[in-house]
């Protein structure tokens, strides 16, 4: 099966190839779990490309990395629908949404041209330029590792701490100065880390984060993903509410699903495929015909 070649969102001029995944593929992906989705992304995502002409997934966006699994997927299954359950916050019932993954066409954006906000935000009243950027596979990749660290919820002030500095990390992997020519990724981000950490909470801070939000929406591409401490939730075409218990057509508020992102739902696992259908059933006996 051909996939159609994917204009990365990002940057539409630049067309990965991938190939449809094999059952040797799914069945190396039965590793895949949500503890290691950013890991497993980018090796499935490089694995699924041509050799001669690969291009590594680290270096794409949070919402390319999203798309690209999206598309092999509407592009190599027979059955491309996920269904959600949920409770509405409208009737108090349990819902279930069936939802065709081939509907998200509707609301995929391209960034045609700006790739990042340039903005002047000082610290400690010393101006300093900076390059507001998508997160992008190696800051997910970190941010996923920071999480894997956090401390059980039990530990409620041990929690918070360490939720706040994966916030604060999910800021420094967005927010680049304007000239920096570190070339190590992570010595450049831990300066980062320590200029943001002098900043005056009350106005500077908060100057970063305001142009932030702006530049967010500004550099809006891909699917409707949205990334809160380093993880990717995937936003649901609008429903309605489908309780008997209101009237037609009036009372029927509408709902937009946030739900995670789920690489489990998106890359094949023969774990859940056809093979597990092949299981003996109780009480049958298989023959040989030889």
């Amino acid at each position: 099966m051909k996939i159609p070649p994917l204009p990365l969102p990002s940057r539409a001029n630049t067309k990965v190839i991938f190939r449809a995944p094999t059952v040797d593929d799914a069945m190396y992906f039965c590793k895949a779990t949500a503890e290691t989705e950013e890991r497993d992304t980018t090796e499935y995502l490089n694995l699924l490309q041509d050799d001669k002409d690969r291009l590594d997934s680290r270096n794409w966006t949070a919402q390319d990395r999203r798309t690209a699994l999206w598309w092999i997927f509407i592009n190599s299954r027979s059955d491309t629908v996920i269904d959600y359950s949920y409770t509405c916050q409208h009737c108090g019932e349990e819902h279930w949404v069936n939802q065709d993954m081939y509907d998200l066409f509707d609301e995929l954006d391209v960034l045609e041209s700006q790739e990042n906000v340039a903005v002047s935000i000082p610290v400690q009243g010393k101006p300093h330029d900076w390059l507001i950027k998508p997160l992008d596979g190696n800051a997910m990749e970190r941010l996923e590792r920071m999480r894997q660290l956090l401390p059980p919820q039990s530990k409620a002030e041990a929690y918070k701490a360490a939720i706040a500095d994966l916030r604060k990390w999910e800021f420094t992997y967005q927010a680049h100065l304007f000239y920096d020519l570190e070339p190590d990724y992570d010595t450049s981000a831990q300066r980062r880390y320590d200029l943001i950490g002098q900043m005056d909470y009350g106005t500077e801070l908060m100057q970063l984060a305001a142009n932030m939000r702006i530049a967010q929406e500004k550099l809006s591409h891909g699917l409707n993903v949205q990334v809160d401490k380093g993880e990717s939730l995937l936003v649901l075409p609008p429903h309605s509410c489908q309780s008997e218990a209101l009237q037609e057509p009036a009372e029927r508020p509408i709902t937009r699903l946030l739900v995670p992102f789920r690489n489990t739902q998106f890359l094949p696992d023969v774990g859940a495929g056809p093979f597990a259908n092949l299981s003996v059933q109780p009480g049958l006996v298989w023959r040989s015909t030889n």
